[in-house]
């Protein structure tokens, strides 16, 4: 008994602080305050300049901002910024490593799950479904006690609040347990062996982030840049021609002006041109992989002397490009004059008369080239080539490729007649098309212009 006080109260004596006394307190300082203002500076700076609401939502009566979705990283942010800070202030002192280990593990979970976002649009996907879900249904519920939320501040904070239980809620959890854990670990363990520890943990979440960073994900329909290189020819002798105009048009025009670009061949035939085209594949952090498609655009070559020359892209350069590859190709002129348009009766725009629900359109050009768009509900088709005649028909000749799905309507024959006067129709009369048990041929009036 003698012997287990003794005991008791050497470890009283050797120990400078007793461990009744042994509580965390915050001390506030001028370093804590500046630490403090700081954080709240850049926390509006970031409120400002995301506050504008991403979308509105609609509700019976009114509607409701939702705020955009990564205001709710301003939580795990803040928690990092002031551990790391008042860690590295504390640690002079000598204070517990509560603070350096909640800084350590907040830092290292908001770098990584930044780069999971940045990364991967799988997750950002599933945390803005998850965020735009629980905005919802706390607007229905603020609707059904308070009325429509709208613009109110109130609705704004609390909406931001929300965002920010799910997003950093679930981070800043596992930072506390791990400093937890951490300062029991640092009681026991001697000095070298804690800090190698925090050494292995940090290269731990470095491992986890290059995995998340080489992890390839799919892309479709993503718009890149990338050049053009046409080469410009004599078709008799091969010999280039400088001076020769060529341009790329979209036959599907996202913008008003459909022309990408033009450029002037130089005196070795040589023309380079810019435009942006869908490149579909995988991506990392690091690389790309994949091809892009020159698909839906003519290009249009013209020199003194020679017959101009309309092709599609796709027959020159090739129907997929891998990425980061220069399109190239070469383009035969032949000497003489421009031959007069076969199908300058049949230019202009048209309209499926009978479409069955579809939404049709077709346009023809003097030259013979057409383009032709067919929607319905959320399915949708484009298809451009060139007419052919056929005896008495025309057939349409579709610019097949990667990705290109060819509706039925555009790989048929059809007939020129004339109905009401000037009014042109283009009628199917291929008896494969009756075959398959359609009742009625597809039929296309032109729209008076």
């Amino acid at each position: 008994m003698a012997r287990t006080q003794d005991i008791a109260r050497d470890a009283n004596a050797s120990d400078p602080q007793p461990r009744a006394s042994r509580r965390a307190r915050f001390r506030f300082s001028l370093g804590t305050g500046l630490v403090l203002v700081v954080v709240a500076a850049l926390d509006m700076g970031a409120v400002r300049r995301l506050g504008e609401p991403e979308m509105t939502g609609p509700l019976d009566g009114g509607s409701y901002r939702i705020p955009h979705a990564y205001l709710g990283a301003l939580p795990l942010a803040d928690v990092a910024l002031v551990g790391v800070a008042l860690a590295a202030t504390r640690r002079r002192r000598g204070a517990p490593a509560a603070s350096t280990a909640l800084g350590f593990f907040s830092l290292h979970l908001a770098l990584l799950g930044g780069l999971a976002l940045a990364c991967s649009p799988e997750a950002d996907r599933f945390y803005k479904a998850m965020a735009e879900v629980a905005v919802d249904r706390a607007a229905e519920g603020w609707a059904a006690v308070l009325g429509p939320p709208d613009g109110s501040a109130a609705w704004f904070v609390l909406a931001c609040s929300i965002l920010g239980v799910v997003l950093s809620g679930p981070p800043i959890l596992v930072a506390w347990l791990g400093s937890r854990l951490a300062v029991r670990y640092a009681r026991v363990a001697p000095p070298a062996r804690f800090r190698a520890t925090a050494a292995l943990t940090s290269l731990g979440f470095a491992a986890a982030g290059l995995a998340i960073g080489v992890a390839p994900h799919p892309f479709e329909a993503e718009e890149i840049e990338a050049t053009l290189d046409v080469r410009v020819i004599d078709a008799a002798t091969g010999a280039p021609i400088a001076g020769a105009s060529v341009g790329v048009v979209e036959v599907f025009p996202r913008e008003e002006e459909a022309r990408l670009t033009t450029a002037t061949t130089d005196g070795q035939g040589h023309a380079r041109l810019t435009g942006r085209f869908l490149a579909c594949g995988e991506a990392n952090a690091f690389a790309s992989f994949g091809d892009f498609s020159p698909g839906g655009r003519w290009l249009e070559v013209a020199a003194a002397g020679r017959r101009p020359a309309r092709v599609a892209l796709p027959e020159v350069v090739g129907f997929a490009i891998p990425l980061g590859r220069t399109m190239s190709g070469a383009v035969a002129l032949a000497p003489g004059k421009e031959e007069p348009d076969r199908f300058e009766s049949l230019a202009g725009a048209y309209q499926d008369r009978d479409s069955w629900g579809f939404a049709r359109s077709l346009q023809v050009e003097p030259d013979g080239r057409f383009a032709s768009y067919t929607s319905h509900c959320t399915d949708s088709s484009r298809v451009y080539g060139r007419l052919k005649r056929v005896g008495d028909a025309i057939e349409m000749v579709p610019i097949a490729g990667p990705g290109l799905e060819l509706e039925i309507f555009a790989a048929l024959r059809y007939r020129e007649a004339r109905v009401g006067g000037d009014a042109i129709l283009i009628e199917s009369v291929d008896p494969a098309f009756e075959l398959e048990g359609w009742e009625d041929p597809t039929t296309f009036a032109r729209i008076a212009p």
